[in-house]
Protein backbone atom coordinates (compact mmCIF):
# COMPACT_ATOMS: atom_id res chain seq x y z
CA UNK A 1 0.00 0.00 0.00
CA UNK A 2 1.47 3.40 -0.82
CA UNK A 3 -1.16 6.03 -0.10
CA UNK A 4 -4.82 6.21 1.54
CA UNK A 5 -5.17 9.62 0.02
CA UNK A 6 -5.11 7.93 -3.73
CA UNK A 7 -7.30 4.90 -4.75
CA UNK A 8 -5.65 4.83 -8.11
CA UNK A 9 -2.49 3.92 -6.09
CA UNK A 10 -4.26 0.79 -3.95
CA UNK A 11 -6.28 -0.25 -7.20
CA UNK A 12 -4.80 -3.51 -7.44
CA UNK A 13 -3.19 -4.32 -3.89
CA UNK A 14 -5.53 -6.88 -2.04
CA UNK A 15 -4.83 -5.33 1.31
CA UNK A 16 -7.05 -2.52 -0.33
CA UNK A 17 -9.87 -2.88 2.34
CA UNK A 18 -8.02 -1.91 4.95
CA UNK A 19 -7.39 1.42 4.37
CA UNK A 20 -9.89 3.92 5.87
CA UNK A 21 -11.98 5.69 3.42
CA UNK A 22 -11.47 8.40 1.85
CA UNK A 23 -13.00 11.65 -0.09
CA UNK A 24 -13.82 11.82 -3.73
CA UNK A 25 -16.14 13.45 -6.13
CA UNK A 26 -18.51 12.37 -8.58
CA UNK A 27 -17.78 12.60 -12.65
CA UNK A 28 -20.28 11.90 -14.41
CA UNK A 29 -24.26 12.51 -15.03
CA UNK A 30 -26.43 10.55 -13.57
CA UNK A 31 -29.61 10.69 -15.25
CA UNK A 32 -32.97 10.84 -13.52
CA UNK A 33 -30.92 13.42 -10.81
CA UNK A 34 -30.27 16.78 -11.06
CA UNK A 35 -26.67 18.55 -10.67
CA UNK A 36 -24.51 15.33 -10.17
CA UNK A 37 -21.74 16.03 -11.33
CA UNK A 38 -18.69 17.10 -8.16
CA UNK A 39 -20.94 15.52 -5.81
CA UNK A 40 -19.09 14.79 -3.08
CA UNK A 41 -18.79 10.79 -1.85
CA UNK A 42 -16.67 9.01 0.63
CA UNK A 43 -14.88 6.17 -1.08
CA UNK A 44 -14.44 2.53 0.65
CA UNK A 45 -12.15 0.09 -1.49
CA UNK A 46 -13.27 -3.57 -1.16
CA UNK A 47 -10.98 -5.43 -2.89
CA UNK A 48 -9.23 -5.96 -6.32
CA UNK A 49 -11.81 -7.78 -7.84
CA UNK A 50 -14.66 -5.80 -6.82
CA UNK A 51 -15.88 -2.14 -7.36
CA UNK A 52 -15.60 0.36 -4.47
CA UNK A 53 -18.99 1.77 -2.73
CA UNK A 54 -19.57 5.22 -3.09
CA UNK A 55 -21.10 6.96 -0.27
CA UNK A 56 -22.56 10.35 -0.68
CA UNK A 57 -21.74 12.61 1.80
CA UNK A 58 -24.64 15.72 1.17
CA UNK A 59 -28.07 14.84 2.87
CA UNK A 60 -30.13 17.20 0.66
CA UNK A 61 -29.35 15.79 -2.63
CA UNK A 62 -32.70 13.88 -4.52
CA UNK A 63 -29.52 11.23 -4.89
CA UNK A 64 -28.36 11.29 -1.98
CA UNK A 65 -31.73 10.86 0.22
CA UNK A 66 -32.43 7.83 -2.17
CA UNK A 67 -29.21 6.19 -1.52
CA UNK A 68 -29.67 6.84 2.23
CA UNK A 69 -33.65 6.10 2.69
CA UNK A 70 -33.78 3.55 -0.64
CA UNK A 71 -36.40 4.23 -3.56
CA UNK A 72 -40.22 3.73 -3.63
CA UNK A 73 -42.00 1.78 -6.00
CA UNK A 74 -43.51 4.30 -7.56
CA UNK A 75 -39.88 6.19 -8.18
CA UNK A 76 -38.94 2.84 -9.99
CA UNK A 77 -40.55 3.88 -13.78
CA UNK A 78 -38.68 7.13 -13.28
CA UNK A 79 -35.40 6.42 -13.20
CA UNK A 80 -35.45 3.64 -15.28
CA UNK A 81 -37.21 5.80 -18.37
CA UNK A 82 -34.29 8.17 -17.85
CA UNK A 83 -32.61 5.44 -19.30
CA UNK A 84 -34.81 3.99 -21.77
CA UNK A 85 -35.33 7.44 -23.41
Amino acid sequence: MKCSKCGLELWEDRRQAQEPPFAGQLANRIPGYPGTIGLRVRVRMLSPTSRPTLDLTGKNHPLAKEQQQGITGARLPGILSSYLH
